[in-house]
């Protein structure tokens, strides 16, 4: 009996198991989404970079005249952006063939008298005029305006300066500075600063504006 129960045992495990066919359901169907372009939430609708367009850089042209205390070898005017929203522009006004002793190491040296500067549009103020004095320099608040239209020739009118006395300023490092009083003055003599042999090179294909300097206020 036992022989025979073992028999079948191994019989019933020689006969395979019979598998079901597996169950195949509908493919579930594909849903598409459409994606929109996450905009910048402070600029509602800007655009993408490929279709900002590219700020070209317009040119300042004028004429720079100072007299009295500030006829020196040079003379540093500041520029800066009437939000603070960029980096300040230094030039300094002198002949670039005395660079090597020129007492600021940054900016840009012009020469006296009629100028042409590239400068990118925007709205700027001169904020401070500089001269040196002995080791040392003499520097002066001034509120003078500029307004710079896109790609554009611009011309600025001829600032005249003219220094009138020297004076002491006291306070801040070092305590006691060297100073000057001024007097500023904008000249508006655009068709001799047309008729200049570097203004129609200056000008190229740029668009031809008139934004005078605007004086705001002076010490």
């Amino acid at each position: 009996m036992l022989v025979m129960a073992m028999v079948l045992v191994a019989g019933c495990a020689s006969v395979p198991r019979a598998v079901p066919p597996p169950v195949v359901s509908d493919p579930a169907p594909v849903v598409t989404t459409k994606i929109e372009p996450v905009l910048s939430a402070e600029v509602p609708g800007a655009a993408s970079p490929a279709e900002t367009p590219q700020t070209k850089p317009s040119r300042i042209f004028g004429k720079t005249d100072f007299r009295g205390l500030l006829k020196r070898a040079y003379v540093r005017l500041t520029i800066e952006d009437r939000e603070r929203k960029g980096p300040a522009f230094f030039f300094i006004i002198g002949s670039p063939e005395n660079q090597s002793v020129v007492p600021w190491k940054e900016g840009k040296v012009i020469e006296p008298g009629y100028f042409y500067l590239d400068i990118p549009p925007g709205e700027y103020r001169i904020t401070r005029i500089a001269i040196p004095v002995g080791t040392t320099m003499a520097e002066e608040d001034v509120a003078v305006a500029l307004d710079v239209p896109e790609e554009s020739a611009v011309y600025v009118g001829t600032l005249i300066v003219d220094g009138t006395g020297e004076r002491v300023k006291f306070g801040g490092v070092p305590v006691v500075k060297p100073g000057f009083e001024y007097h500023l003055e904008v000249l508006d003599e655009m068709p001799e600063a047309i008729r200049e042999p570097g203004t129609p090179e200056a000008i190229g294909t740029l668009k031809l504006a008139k934004q005078l300097f605007q004086v705001e206020s002076q010490e």
